[in-house]
Parts: structure tokens; sequence; C-alpha cells
């Protein structure tokens, strides 16, 4: 016989077998106390009885005794009630065991994910977008020049510069010599005169 899984159904909140639509009491107590159809809940009646039979699942026996006894008191045949009992102990006698019944919600739960989850497209690597100058060569050798052209220009200044303080050096020392050329001229002078009297 193929493995039995239960499932939780979220429209009536209970765990049920959705090949058979047999609803189970909790997932402990794997007791079936009706039916599913079209997300509404049955309780346990004939048609669940017989899919007892046919999935080999066992129901609770208390709503079986209070159906039974809804039945007597109704006036229902006595006969057919009787030829019922002996069927509702012989589907009693037949236990669910573990290995036919499994439900485990993780497990469900784990693959209702699975089924759900698409993968996710793997990303599109995009090569990166370079800068790319129209001119590179001209940008660097503009730079240079006008490094150039500074450096020039502090050198002509501070030699003009130079220059200057030179010349105005220069003339100071012309002059200077001069006076002391007059100087030496006149002090030349007065010692002749000094001479011609004396001699």
């Amino acid at each position: 016989m193929p493995r039995i899984v239960l499932k939780k159904n979220k429209a009536i909140n209970k765990i049920w077998h959705p090949d058979s639509g047999l609803v189970f009491k909790s997932a402990k107590e794997k007791l079936v106390v009706g039916r599913c159809v079209d997300d509404e809940f049955i309780p346990l009646d004939d048609e669940t009885l017989d899919l007892c039979t046919e999935w080999k699942m066992r129901y609770d026996p208390s709503l079986v005794e209070e159906v039974s006894d809804e039945a007597s008191s109704d006036g229902d045949d006595t006969d057919g009630a009787s030829a019922q009992s002996p069927s509702t102990e012989s589907d009693q006698e037949r236990p669910v065991t573990n290995n036919h019944v499994k439900e485990s919600e993780d497990e469900q739960e784990s693959k209702d994910d699975a089924v759900k989850s698409e993968p996710e497209p793997e990303p599109v690597e995009t090569p990166p977008i370079t800068r790319r100058d129209t001119c590179p060569s001209t940008v660097d050798t503009t730079g240079l020049f006008e490094q150039i052209n500074n450096l020039v220009t502090e050198a002509q200044t501070h030699t003009a510069l130079t220059i200057t303080t030179l010349r105005q050096e220069n003339e100071r020392l012309q002059s200077e010599l001069e006076q002391t050329r007059q100087t030496l001229a006149d002090t030349q002078a007065k010692l002749d005169s000094i001479r011609k009297m004396f001699l």
C-alpha cells in the first residue's frame, strides 16, 4: 500500500488526507472525524465510514456511538441498525499503523515551499563601463606645459630682479668710486700746494 501523507487544510483548519478527503481529529490523534468536500467540513456519515473501510483508516468511535443513538431515537429500522453494527465493529477493529499514515507538517510545508519557490535567475555580469578620454595625451601635455611655463616665468622674474639689484649695486659702487677719485684728486692738489710752499 502506498505511503499515506496527511496535510493541514487551512480552509477548515484541520488535518486531512487529500486523496480520500478524510478529516482527522488532530495530528496526534489520527482518528477520522469527517470528510472535506469543496473546502467544507462534513461530519462523520455513511460515506465517510465507507472511505475509512476503503483506505483502512480508523474513525473516532465516540462519533459512531452518537450516530447510532440518534438513529435509534429517530425510529429507524432496527434490523438495519443491527446489520450495520457488526460492520461498525469490524471497521473499528482495523487499526491504522504509523507505517500507513504518517503526518509531518514540517515536511509537507517544506515540500509546499519547494513547489512554490522558483529558482532565482542568475545575475548577468555586466562589464564595467570605462571612461575613455578623447585625447588623454593632450591633457597631460597641457598640464606639463603649464608647469614648465610657470617655472620659466618664475626663473625670468628672479633673474630680472637679480639683474636689477646688481645694476643698482654697480651704479652705487661707480658713484662711490667717482667720489673717491674726486677726493683723491683734491688731496693730491693740496699735497702739491704744500710741497711748493716748503720748496
